[in-house]
């Protein structure tokens, strides 16, 4: 984390490489510090592809959550230093690694399921949106919790919208545990942002909806440098 803003302050791009399912993995944790080594500092133990580790939330469980293999990768990627991320893992399988982890952990990607007002429930038909126990879970180990710029069917469908699910999020949570995520920027997009030239616009979006400036630094990449910071700093101590 220390080499992210001396890197920007030279007026070029640091990239955080991360995992999206830990299959790699398969029986050998020895991997982890391999992955480690290749320069991954965020490690993702499930997708939609079942896995040794643990659950998916859009799958039916088989083993209650994480197994005893992925409780032991969570915690050798955290004494290792990299940030574990519970997206695409099952209610329980969250709980286990905010248990198992003794650190703050992320979920890069999600929104919030809620009935709103203006845009109806988002209850139905969102398998990838987490409830408000879900979205607490993370908050309360003093993490971070992505929230996904994803078009409809499985997002939002509109700039309002989206905003709408992130500042209930936020009401749900509190803006130190909320973030900006992307996923699937070809495919998944929606015509109301189709470009990054456009984040500006959007970003404008949220302090007219009520953010301060702060607010937003925390937003759009403060709160996971700070998890980043925390989770370095965990690491050294084990």
């Amino acid at each position: 984390p220390d080499e992210i803003e001396p890197t920007f302050a030279k007026g070029k791009l640091a990239v955080l490489l991360s995992t999206e399912g830990g299959h790699m993995v398969e029986d050998d944790l020895g991997r982890l510090e391999q992955l480690f080594r290749d320069g991954i500092r965020k490690f993702q133990p499930i997708h939609y592809v079942q896995t040794k580790l643990g659950d998916s939330q859009t799958d039916p469980p088989v083993c209650g959550g994480l197994s005893a293999l992925g409780m032991e990768a969570v915690k050798e990627a955290v004494r290792l230093g990299m940030m574990v991320d519970a997206a695409h893992a099952s209610f329980d399988a969250t709980a286990q690694m905010a248990a198992a982890a003794g650190a703050p952990i992320v979920l890069s990607h999600t929104l919030m399921k809620y009935v709103s007002g203006r845009f109806g429930s988002y209850f139905e038909n969102r398998p990838r949106w987490i409830t408000e126990d879900h979205a607490r879970l993370v908050a309360e180990t003093g993490g971070v919790i992505g929230t996904w710029l994803m078009h409809d069917p499985l997002g939002a469908g509109s700039a309002e919208a989206f905003v709408e699910a992130v500042m209930k999020m936020v009401e749900t949570v509190g803006i130190d545990h909320v973030g900006w995520a992307t996923d699937l920027l070809d495919t998944g997009l929606g015509p109301w942002f189709r470009d990054y030239r456009e984040f500006p616009a959007l970003c404008s979006r949220f302090l007219d909806a009520g953010f301060a400036e702060e607010d937003l630094a925390k937003f759009i990449g403060g709160n996971a440098l700070r998890v980043q910071r925390e989770v370095a700093a965990c690491a050294k101590r084990k």
